[in-house]
């Protein structure tokens, strides 16, 4: 316990080491680097007020303890490759924080990243929830970064109230796993452009309460007592009703199918799906070049195709090229390309392509 706090060592790489005590390098000014192998436990405040702190990579640590790294004023980077718990306050008034890696963390406090207000992003892969007292009726709502922008927790279950209120600059949303969405979730955000809810298949009321969504993916919700309002959401045929009715709402869904009609009982703009969200690019101009196509629908498959000429009729397979992407190389001879996506909403088959991508390897004439 504080065996080198507040010492001028400049970096810190240990191979093995069991634990590490509390306050261990608490205030140590001049710590810039920290790189330690096979840690099985740490106490809180090992690394408090390390002011010229700028990265951290810890593995083996299954526990970040509270206020492991509080105050680390310079702090950019962090890497815990088997933590699976981030305590209270881990990393509070880490002021530049900017690249977090924590890619087996179930369980992170609602309060880890207070004050991070650098952090624009948050990718945790396998959280499942924050801390249980956050759960509970009355307790504070969860303290985010206020600059956040995306916060991608795709194996979460349930959320909490309030959720997003600290953080009003998010824009896009992934919760794939969710399903239970407490009341005002998402209070408070008026800026998200995307939300991902695929799992959810009932929604409660409220859950919408004073934000504003562009585009909500909730292809398996079944019914709702609260639909967004000034937003557009992706419905499939598992939808049966809503109790709610909303003011300028878009549903994308599959043509001829009880979504459309339910639209028109509604008085909602439809807009049939499968569609190409983004366009493709006209033409591509290097061997190397991947072209991505990003689309709106359900069950996608796809299909790339050559042609001699410039349609999206008549073209021919090009064998092994069944993905969203596809990367031209030299052996791509041919002028022109298109992609087919087949979509499977429920046994309904439909069919698109993208435009034509015009293959140009030609270097310009200047």
């Amino acid at each position: 316990e504080g065996a080198f706090s507040n010492s001028s060592i400049s970096e810190v790489e240990i191979d093995s080491v069991s634990t590490i005590g509390a306050n261990a390098f608490s205030g140590c000014h001049q710590l810039v680097f920290v790189h330690i192998n096979n840690l099985l436990n740490m106490t809180r405040n090992c690394f408090k007020g390390c002011e010229s702190l700028a990265e951290v990579e810890i593995h083996g640590l299954t526990y970040v303890p509270s206020s492991a790294f509080y105050s680390c004023d310079n702090l950019m980077v962090i890497s815990f490759p088997d933590a699976t718990e981030v305590s209270s306050y881990a990393f509070e008034d880490c002021i530049s924080l900017v690249n977090v890696n924590l890619p087996k963390a179930e369980m992170i406090y609602s309060n880890a990243f207070k004050d991070c207000n650098k952090l624009t992003m948050l990718e945790l892969p396998a959280m499942k929830s924050f801390e249980s007292v956050a759960y509970k009726p009355g307790a504070s709502a969860p303290i985010l970064p206020e600059n956040l922008e995306s916060f991608f927790a795709p194996s979460m279950t349930k959320t909490v109230p309030e959720m997003f209120r600290s953080a009003p600059n998010v824009v896009y949303i992934r919760l794939n796993s969710a399903t239970e969405l407490a009341k005002d979730t998402f209070s408070g955000c008026y800026n998200v452009y995307s939300l991902n809810i695929e799992s959810i298949k009932n929604i409660s009321e409220g859950t919408f309460n004073d934000c504003s969504i562009s585009f909500i993916d909730a292809r398996n919700l079944v019914t709702t007592a609260d639909m967004p309002e000034n937003s557009g959401i992706l419905l499939s045929n598992n939808f049966l009703e809503s109790t709610d009715s909303a003011k300028n709402l878009t549903v994308y869904g599959t043509a001829g199918t009880f979504i459309e009609r339910y639209c028109k009982l509604k008085g909602y703009e439809f807009v049939e799906i499968p569609l190409v969200y983004k366009p493709v690019p006209e033409y591509v101009t290097e061997n190397s070049e991947t072209v991505n196509v990003i689309a709106v629908g359900f069950d996608l498959s796809y299909q790339w195709y050559w042609n001699t000429s410039p349609s999206t009729e008549g073209g021919t397979p090009i064998d092994g090229a069944t993905t969203l992407s596809y990367t031209f190389t030299s052996e791509d001879s041919a002028p022109y390309y298109y992609c087919e996506i087949t979509q499977n909403d429920l046994g309904k088959i439909s069919k698109i392509t993208t435009t034509i991508i015009a293959k140009d390897t030609k270097p310009a004439d200047y």
